[in-house]
């Protein structure tokens, strides 16, 4: 309704003013407001009272306990094994590690989510290696464990070879640093290792490994020994002894006789190659009347049979110069020639123009084996 005093009359639009209040309302709404009120502050009242649960778990979450049992083993690849006591309340684990003594969780290196046993391969060989180990969740990690250290053995021998000899075989490989001493393992069967091998404690190297089969087939692996213990084998190698191709005679002399029988006198010095002068069966001499034998042996007159450091060779024709080389021979094969020698021969009776032969000159003649000779033709 307009209010008796509003009029147009003033030119303004006309207010509507709301009833006054009623007076009998007034408790109700004032007991309304109370009861709101009362429970806000019933509900201030609890949460400050501290009955909430999720507050008390965070007030209660801590880091896991320290890391205990810590062990480092070393394995064969080189690797070392760590292992440890589970830490209570821990959900994960992070490895420190590093070359040098008193590990910490700023100067090491780092392998985090690692769980025990942990494998740390691919190491240099003949290092020292330490670690700490600690726990970590999700209220953070642990305090260091104890530290511990591993010493990794020498690395495997490498360019190991094995040469065949004469009832020997020589067996000789690369230093390895941090090595204070070898092994060799050997067997006449392959796939040796250090189980089922025979082995030679501090060996020289090269080693020379004696008295074994010609024509058999022995294995050999070597290992570094050092203050990390012994190290893995090397890579397997093989020989098989022989008798070897000989080396060549040496100080080839040819000396003609002084009396009429065309005779020239050769010796020489056994090779070097074998050692055991047993191994060579037998020399063989070469004579001709051109120099250069070595380059054209077919056109040479070969001389076998001779199994001493000597010959007396009778040539066929007196008063001409002849060349000669000599070789060895073994099972294995023959060897080298000599330096090459030359003499000129006596003139024997009736060779003054130098191609008689025997008493009565001329003929034909007939060179055997293995000294020569010549035959007279002359009549009877």
């Amino acid at each position: 309704m307009l209010h008796p005093t509003s009029s147009a009359l003033d030119g303004s639009r006309p207010r509507r003013v709301p009833p006054a209040a009623s007076p009998s309302r007034a408790p109700w709404r004032t007991a309304l407001a109370m009861l709101a009120l009362g429970t806000l502050a019933g509900c201030g009242s609890s949460g400050g009272g501290g009955t909430g649960t999720e507050p008390d778990n965070a007030a209660l979450a801590t880091p896991p306990a320290a890391v205990s049992g810590l062990v480092a083993t070393v394995g064969n690849s080189p690797s070392i094994t760590l292992t440890w006591t589970p830490s209570a309340g821990a959900d994960g684990y992070i490895v420190y590690w590093s070359e040098s003594r008193g590990v910490t969780p700023s100067t090491a290196k780092v392998i985090r989510e690692a769980s025990s046993p942990f494998l740390h391969d691919g190491l240099p060989a003949g290092k020292p290696y330490h670690y700490i180990v600690t726990a970590v969740n999700a209220a953070g990690e642990s305090a260091p464990s104890a530290e511990v250290s591993a010493l990794l053995p020498p690395g495997a021998p490498t360019s190991v070879t094995a040469l065949p000899g004469d009832s020997i075989n020589t067996v000789s490989w690369q230093a390895v640093p941090q090595a204070e001493q070898y092994r060799i393992y050997w067997s006449t069967q392959p796939n040796v290792n250090k189980s089922n091998g025979s082995r030679v404690d501090a060996p020289t190297n090269p080693l020379v490994h004696t008295g074994l089969q010609n024509g058999s087939t022995y294995y050999y692996v070597v290992t570094a020994v050092g203050a990390g213990g012994e190290g893995p084998v090397s890579q397997q190698v093989s020989a098989s002894p022989r008798v070897p191709v000989p080396g060549a005679p040496r100080d080839l002399t040819a000396q003609a006789s002084s009396d009429t029988e065309r005779s020239i006198a050769l010796s020489w010095q056994a090779p070097t190659i074998p050692a055991n002068s047993a191994d060579i069966m037998g020399y063989r001499v070469y004579r001709s009347v051109q120099p250069d034998i070595a380059a054209n042996l077919s056109a040479a007159t070969r001389i076998d049979g001779s199994t001493q450091t000597t010959l007396a060779d009778s040539v066929p024709i007196g008063g001409i110069t002849y060349y000669y080389i000599v070789t060895a021979l073994t099972a294995a094969g023959e060897s080298a020639p000599s330096a090459e020698v030359s003499t000129t021969s006596t003139s024997g009776s009736g060779d003054s123009d130098g191609s008689g032969g025997g008493s009565g000159g001329g003929g034909s003649f007939d060179c055997g084996e293995p000294v020569a000779c010549w035959q007279d033709s002359t009549p009877l």
